[in-house]
């Protein structure tokens, strides 16, 4: 429960705090005292979007701070703090936030950094905020089947189906990435099969490249070649006068000189030597130029395979090894079968497996909340008569969400969308007056109505609801009288397994509440300010005597105050 609040230059409140107690505590305060800033200072440490406006005038930034009791669920708020790395103490939860001048925004959970998305998670176990504003969760469809739950009391049905909910998702996700596989797999291998074909015509052997090239350049220059070689063979060899034949002549010479001078026979050797190389060249030189191809018809396949080759490098961007290696590789993976079918047939029987499990738990949910609307549509009728509301029908409307999807399942002959917590859609529908059809709570109900009828349900519920804070504001819009006595009976009700929080402008509820703490307003130093304080019970007569007065104090408002107080004692409320 809410045991402190503390509110530091937010809006026109400069500094106030108060601590709260158990069963139902009392607001009250003259229309633009401030009371909406209270609750809008406790809306914003709940989580409430915050803004630079609610900083007051000429302040660096505005605090509050507000202390609970740990919640009586500690495990379900164990597990969403540990998201964040956040411990749970024993005894007290501590939650500030702070805006600053700067825009910046901060949270704090027993001086530990959160983040406002979680604190607004962890706020759904600490507080429930019904009025007219964005916390009255009876004008959201979505919010119905939490009600209806909260009677039915199957927290395991409810985790069964969510399990098989999960497992649904999770096969069907499978399934659907097996098929996108399989599709992106027969994408590519037409692909590749392409490639593979239009390179086997082809059919590239290493280095083949660079030796077709080099074929191709002999016979592109084969003339020039025979011309060389001939003149070579010749100058060397073959002429009369080749160069040979005149070494030859000149070693003749020389081996006359030997012999008058032994001492030159080195040189004839020498020269005997250079007449064998040179008559070794010229032979191979005549023998290089007598075997030159002059194939026109192999010049011209030389050159269209050289450029076949040439164009594929250009067209896979490859060099000529790695064009040969992405062959080889087309090769061996077109020649291994990789068959999805029998996964795909896995995955599908995984799919009807789950939908089927799917179905039963679903089923099973479905049918204990048809048993449970039942007794609460009576419960919540004789509720909403005790209200005032005497001419009320109320009645629980179940439906589904029809469609074919991947998640789709079959029930009751109909393919339908299955929701995270159910097959169900379900929205409260009411009759407020006589003659009139069932129409849904959200396009019928005041905001009266609307208040009176989620007191309808909280009693109904009020054993059953885990939140131990609720705070009503002007949950009386409406009513009056008679009827207002019984709306505040209710809310008394109420406390007595939460504690409650509730402003009104009506004696006949002001009177009921165990603590009555007033916002009030005033001006110091040329500057508004705001806050709120407990009131003693002498205080207390007199600001019920002035809801009975329209803000008049008499004596005839005082006795009527009195007396108001001292039947609530004698009744057991307000003790």
């Amino acid at each position: 429960m809410l045991k402190y609040l503390r509110v530091e230059n937010f809006a026109i409140v400069r500094e106030t705090d108060i601590s709260f107690g158990t069963g139902l505590t009392i607001m009250t305060g003259e229309t633009g005292t401030g009371k909406s800033i209270i609750i809008d200072a406790l809306g914003m440490v709940l989580g409430d979007r915050a803004n630079l406006s609610m900083i007051r005038k000429d302040e660096e930034k505005a605090v509050v701070e507000a202390v609970f009791n740990t919640p009586d669920n500690p495990d379900a708020v164990k597990s969403l703090l540990q998201s964040e790395d956040l411990l749970l103490e024993e005894g007290e939860l501590t939650i500030r936030r702070e805006i600053h001048k700067s825009g910046k925004s901060r949270a704090f959970l027993n001086d530990q950094y959160i983040s406002v998305q979680t604190l607004k998670a962890l706020a759904d176990h600490l507080v429930e905020m019904h009025g007219q504003h964005e916390h009255q969760k009876i004008l959201n469809p979505s919010s119905h089947i939490e009600y209806l739950d909260a009677l039915t009391k199957t927290p395991e049905l409810i985790q069964d189906y969510e399990k098989s909910y999960l497992e649904l998702k999770k096969a069907v996700q499978n399934k659907k990435e097996l098929q996108a596989n399989r599709d992106q797999f027969l994408k590519d291998r037409e692909l590749k099969q392409f490639h593979y074909n239009e390179l086997k015509k082809i059919n590239p052997a290493p280095h083949e490249l660079d030796n077709l090239e080099a074929e191709l350049k002999i016979l592109e220059n084969s003339q020039m070649l025979v011309d060389i070689s001939h003149r070579i063979a010749a100058e060397l060899y073959e002429n009369d006068q080749s160069i040979v034949a005149v070494i030859s002549m000149l070693r003749n010479q020389l081996d006359h000189l030997v012999r008058i001078d032994p001492n030159l026979a080195v040189y004839s050797k020498e020269l005997e030597s250079a007449i064998l190389t040179l008559e070794e060249t010229g032979r191979s030189m005549a023998e290089y130029r007598d075997h030159i191809p002059h194939d026109t018809v192999r010049l011209n396949e030389l050159e269209d395979r050289v450029n076949t080759l040439n164009f594929l490098l250009k067209k896979y961007h490859r060099n000529y090894e790695e064009l040969c290696s992405y062959f080889e590789q087309l090769k061996q993976e077109l020649g291994n079968s990789t068959d999805y079918s029998q996964e795909l047939e896995k995955a599908e029987k995984a799919v009807e497996t789950a939908q089927a499990k799917l179905i039963e738990s679903g089923e099973k949910l479905h049918i204990k909340r048809k048993e449970s609307s039942k007794a609460f549509t009576e419960a919540v009728e004789s509720r909403l008569k005790k209200l005032g509301m005497e001419h009320a029908k109320f009645r629980v409307r179940f439906s589904v969400s029809e469609g074919n999807s991947p998640l789709s399942v079959l029930w009751n002959d109909q393919y339908i969308l299955p929701q995270s917590n159910g097959f169900d859609l379900i929205e409260f529908d009411i009759i407020t007056n006589p003659g009139e059809d069932f129409r849904p709570l959200t396009q019928t109900a005041s905001g009266g109505e609307a208040s009176r009828i989620m007191l309808g349900i909280k009693s109904v519920l009020s054993d059953a609801d885990s939140i131990p804070t609720l705070i009503f504001d002007e949950a009386d819009t409406g009513v009056s009288g008679r009827i207002a006595r019984i709306v505040g009976e209710q809310i008394e009700e109420l406390s007595k397994y939460h504690q409650v929080i509730c402003i009104t402008h009506l004696p006949q509820i002001a009177s009921l509440g165990n603590q009555h703490v007033m916002v009030e307003k005033w001006v110091t130093g040329g500057r508004t300010e705001a806050g709120i304080r407990p009131l003693n019970h002498e205080e207390r007569v007199h600001e019920i005597a002035k809801l009975l007065g329209a803000g008049h104090l008499t004596d005839a408002t005082l006795e009527n105050a009195k007396d108001l107080l001292n039947k609530t004692q004698k009744s057991g409320f307000g003790t």
